[in-house]
């Protein structure tokens, strides 16, 4: 070994390695006291790209987190909204019921419309005022807002607020029939069924339903109208009918009757059995001029339950009647009752206006017949005995709903229906059935006199024999489209066009109680109003639900992509505070062994002396 002064190769040796260990003491340091294990490119490159976009990942994410929560705020709003309007469309559907009933009168009823015009006020102004930052929500212009519930573009959850104002819910399609008034064919002194004039088509007898010659929103009303004289079945058997189909179609019917007299009532006595309405005595009563006194519509009124019939004076002193549920009326002015028998011919039938009939059967041919009873088709088997097809009509007949009572005084009799109900009886006997062999009996009304002659009453003045087909109203909150044969649409009352189409119009702002008739309407409009407006919050929840689970997710997403860039961006204490420990101890070894190179070069002194 060589002993050199320039050039002390130890010391220098010493202090490289002295230079490199200081300098990771330095990074170690730096690292425990930022706490990062990357405080610069250089410290890791590749590892500073993935923690910055890590970092920006879940900085979006918190973002994002809190738009997820204004958008469940903004929800919240509406929903507390639309649950006040729920609640004053609800509280107008109840007014509308209590002003249905005949129990209220014109002063009545004003009344409750003043009270439903202040509600509506208010739901617009719920409407009007229901806002969030700035833009209201309850309007109709709330519409695919999106809400950034993501770290990422493009990562939106949507809002869609419906208008709720008045106006735009409880909207209904309407489609109107005609009402006719016929005289009767036959109403005297020896029968008391009605069989109207304008129900006998061209071939002299009635129309029987083929398929497609009725149809609502492309279902054949032929199932449920089988059998059914075109004209034949009252408003209320065809409002009937039309509603065993709403199911499919959407649309409800609604049926009403109204009779108006033609002229002034006039003062004068009307004798007990002088005024018949749908088979009812209303009994003696003395009438004044425009029955100022009410006595006329009292007795009238009094037998509403039985008849179905209400009546009412109009200013002018003119006797109006309506059948709120759309059964017919049928008037009699005067004359005797008794029991009669009516044989139907092929095809033919008839309405009663009593509420029980009495039905035989002679000798038929064996096979299946069909009677209708108020819509409802009942099939029986024709035996070849008389006795046999009784029993078998009586079984079949057994079947009719509540509203009907069937009964047979003895195996083989006549069967007898009844409705509990007071209303009257609708019924037809299908083709099938031979002329001549099937016998429907009218039975004599209660308190009648039966074959006697009766005082005749205040003549065309007051009423006249007369019988009111009534109307049926069909709502739906879609569109109706009524299509069919275009004899079959006239029969029924309808455009005589073979096709109509409705749109759904108006608004539980058109609410109107101040009549009987409107307040039914007024009921199937806030119907469609609380469906419309439960469509809309039904909607917020769903929407609100699928915020709701985006913020659960992104929240557990965030936590993990935090963790992930500490991982790469974070210290770990327990490894560097080691390495800070290791070069610590490095760099004063490394002090000591440059002292020491350096006190080697003293050795050459020794030489020297």
């Amino acid at each position: 070994m060589g002993f050199r002064i320039n050039t002390n190769i130890d010391a220098m040796s010493a202090h490289r390695n002295m230079l490199g260990t200081s300098g990771s003491l330095s990074k170690s340091l730096e690292r425990l006291s930022s706490g990062l294990r990357i405080n610069r490119a250089a410290d890791d490159a590749s590892g500073m790209t993935i923690a910055d976009s890590l970092r920006a990942q879940a900085t979006g994410l918190g973002q994002a987190m809190r738009n997820a929560g204004d958008a469940i705020s903004l929800v919240q709003v509406a929903d507390g909204a639309l649950e006040e309007s729920i609640n004053i469309v609800t509280t107008i559907r109840t007014k509308a019921i209590q002003a249905a009933s005949d129990g209220q009168n014109t002063v009545s009823r004003a009344a409750i419309q003043a009270d439903v015009n202040k509600l509506l006020e208010e739901m617009n102004i719920i409407a009007d005022t229901t806002a969030f930052n700035g833009q209201t929500l309850l309007k109709g212009n709330f519409t695919n807002k999106s809400f950034q519930v993501g770290a990422y573009a493009n990562q939106t959850v949507s809002v869609s607020i419906d208008n709720a104002d008045a106006s735009h819910v409880g909207r209904l399609a309407t489609i109107n029939t005609t009402t006719t008034q016929t005289n009767l064919k036959s109403l005297d002194s020896t029968s008391n069924f009605v069989q109207y004039t304008n129900a006998t088509l061209g071939d002299g007898t009635y129309a029987q339903l083929a398929a497609n010659d009725l149809t609502i929103n492309g279902v054949d009303l032929a199932g449920n109208l089988a059998g059914q004289g075109v004209s034949q079945l009252s408003a209320e058997g065809l409002a009937a009918a039309i509603n065993r189909t709403t199911e499919t179609t959407s649309v409800k019917a609604t049926a009403e009757t109204s009779w108006a007299g033609t002229g002034t009532i006039v003062g004068g006595t009307i004798a007990d059995g002088g005024l018949v309405i749908n088979g009812i005595n209303v009994g003696a009563v003395t009438v004044v001029a425009n029955d100022a006194d009410g006595a006329l519509v009292s007795a009238i009124n009094a037998k509403q339950a039985e008849t179905g019939v209400s009546a009412s004076v109009s200013a002018d002193g003119k006797l109006t009647l309506t059948a709120a549920d759309g059964r017919n009326i049928a008037i009699y002015n005067g004359g005797a009752y008794s029991a009669t028998s009516f044989d139907n011919t092929l095809g033919s039938g008839f309405v009663d206006n009593r509420t029980s009939v009495s039905i035989t059967a002679a000798y038929v041919a064996d096979g299946a017949s069909e009677i209708n009873v108020g819509g409802v088709n009942i099939t029986y088997n024709a035996a070849s005995d008389t006795a046999t097809t009784r029993d078998n009509i009586f079984a079949a007949l057994s079947a009719l709903g509540s509203e009907y009572t069937v009964t047979q005084s003895a195996p083989g009799a006549a069967t007898v229906i009844t409705r509990t109900d007071g209303k009257d009886i609708n019924l037809v006997a299908s083709t099938e059935v031979a002329a001549d062999t099937l016998s429907i009996q009218a039975l004599t009304p209660a308190g009648a006199n039966e074959g006697a002659a009766q005082t005749e009453a205040l003549g065309s003045s007051l009423v006249t024999n007369s019988s009111q087909h009534g109307s049926v109203t069909l709502n739906s909150t879609g569109n109706i489209a009524l299509t069919g044969d275009q004899q079959t649409m006239e029969a029924f009352g309808f455009n005589s066009a073979t096709s109509q189409v409705a749109a759904a119009s108006g608004g539980i702002a058109d609410a109107d109680v101040t009549t009987a008739s409107a307040a039914q309407t007024t009921i199937q409009r806030a119907d469609s109003a609380l469906e419309a407006l439960d469509k809309i919050r039904s909607g917020l929840g769903s929407a609100q639900n699928q915020v709701e689970a985006t913020l659960r997710n992104i929240s557990v997403t965030r936590v993990n992509i935090q963790s992930a860039e500490s991982a790469v961006r974070d210290v770990d204490f327990a490894d560097e505070s080691s390495t800070f420990a290791k070069m610590n101890i490095l760099v004063q070894a490394g002090s000591y062994a440059l002292s020491q190179a350096n006190a080697v070069q003293q050795n050459i002194m020794t030489l020297l002396r």
